[in-house]
């Protein structure tokens, strides 16, 4: 059995997916999150130009619904929403001294669904950041919501608070597909279109999941061109994969072979519409930043990840322990540049971007040909080197994940840590990744 390729299926199943730092994490019982933004913030080992793209990313977790493809994070709107937003403030006083005066680049509200909160929670939560936190220069600022969640006084507070790029799930606009997802049916979608056209955003980003139960090609096709219609700075197209706890029968032959045949039909439709409409592929810059600069980041809020490079990375606790106690983070410290380094290079790589020479040697002090050297020597003719970067050879995405686990240092740890879903023995395994990861 291929040990890598192995671990890629479970995380895959697991919905840990490719993020690299995430199945390294363990419990960090002795440590504190005031403490090691402290210790990052006065190393003077820590280039500037960190410092400069800071991005603070703020976990909601509550939805109005909990669609069955999801794998965040998140939870139905209930009583518990005051208990999260007042231990979000606490976590926001404690470490607003110690990052006084020190500028933020980026701002995202992720979820869960931030939209789904009342006005005045949009209200008291983007307040609170604006009051501890030094956002005069942001350079973007995102927050998440989906459609039915969308109203007039909402918008009003997110662009009073200084929002710059919405992100909304559409989906998928048949009412069919989404009642076979526990989508919220039965809204006025005109109405919620409408709004997004007369509260303009700086940018606006509109999410498509294709492969979904109930989604066809003529619902796909709705979809992409009623988002187009909203003239956005980007759709972002998604494919959904079975995952742990979706009720998919992968020894259903029959039924495997159709689902990754109309994925497939359906993503290449899609990828062309978005393609003849000319849209610039504007990611956005938190994600960006921190994949291919290498950004920091704070995290506030359940699962929020916090990123301090050349020191360590840490996530909080998922939404039920951070309600009783929200310093019990997991996380990984790190043992040293040559570590950093391929923490850099494995996710670069893993996500199919360009691993930036100049600034391995700008933050790590590497020359561009050792970079080059050590990447090589590992995975061979699968990257390539050009104009100042390496990148992938392009090919097959699963045997390029299992090469990472394999010849990284970082990638055989986590072969030693995720382990294979027992309910998925005796299928066979290019069909679980084919049908998870291939598409």
């Amino acid at each position: 059995m291929r040990a890598a390729f192995r671990t890629l299926i479970a995380k895959t199943w697991r919905q840990l997916n490719h993020e690299m730092p995430i199945p390294l994490y363990r419990p960090l019982p002795d440590f504190s999150k005031t403490d090691a933004w402290r210790a990052w913030l006065a190393d003077p080992d820590v280039p500037d130009e960190l410092r400069a793209r800071l991005g603070l990313y703020v976990h909601v977790p509550y939805c109005l619904q909990e669609c069955s493809f999801c794998y965040l994070e998140r939870r139905l709107v209930d009583g518990t929403v005051g208990v999260w937003l007042q231990s979000l403030i606490d976590e926001a006083d404690a470490l607003a001294p110690i990052l006084e005066g020190t500028p933020f680049r980026t701002v995202y509200l992720g979820g869960g669904t931030p939209g789904a909160l009342t006005p005045a929670q949009l209200e008291t939560l983007l307040g609170t950041l604006a009051d501890r936190f030094d956002l005069g220069d942001v350079a973007e600022w995102s927050l998440e919501s989906d459609l039915p969640s969308l109203t007039a006084p909402k918008l009003e507070a997110m662009k009073r608070h200084g929002v710059t790029r919405l992100s909304v799930g559409l989906q998928n606009l048949d009412e069919d597909a989404l009642a076979a997802n526990k989508r919220l049916v039965g809204f006025d979608v005109n109405a919620k279109l409408a709004l997004l056209e007369s509260h303009r955003f700086d940018r606006l980003n509109l999410d498509v999941i294709v492969g979904i139960p109930g989604s066809n090609l003529a619902n796909v096709e709705h979809t992409v061109r009623t988002a187009i219609q909203l003239r956005p700075t980007r759709i972002s197209l998604y494919t959904f994969n079975p995952y742990e706890g979706y009720a998919f029968d992968f020894t259903d032959e029959a039924a495997t072979d159709r689902f990754v045949r109309e994925r497939a039909e359906q993503i290449e439709l899609a990828r062309r519409l978005v393609g003849e409409a000319g849209l610039p592929d504007h990611d956005n810059l938190q994600l960006h930043e921190t994949m291919t600069a290498h950004a920091p980041l704070v995290g506030l809020g359940p699962s929020a990840n916090n990123r301090l490079p050349l020191h360590c990375y840490f996530k909080n606790p998922t939404t039920q322990q951070y309600l009783r106690d929200p310093n019990a983070v997991i996380g990984r410290r790190i043992a040293s540049i040559d570590e950093e380094l391929e923490c850099f290079l494995f996710n670069c790589l893993v996500r199919n971007r360009p691993a930036d020479l100049r600034l391995a040697r700008r933050l790590f002090g590497w020359k561009p040909s050792a970079v080059y050297a050590f990447c090589a020597e590992r995975l061979g003719d699968a990257i390539t080197l050009g104009d100042g970067v390496i990148g992938r050879t392009p090919g097959d995405d699963v045997a390029f994940g299992e090469l990472l686990l394999e010849r990284f240092d970082l990638g055989r740890e986590q072969q030693a840590t995720v382990t294979f879903p027992p309910e998925l023995e005796g299928v066979p395994e290019d069909r679980l990744a084919e049908v998870m990861i291939g598409y």
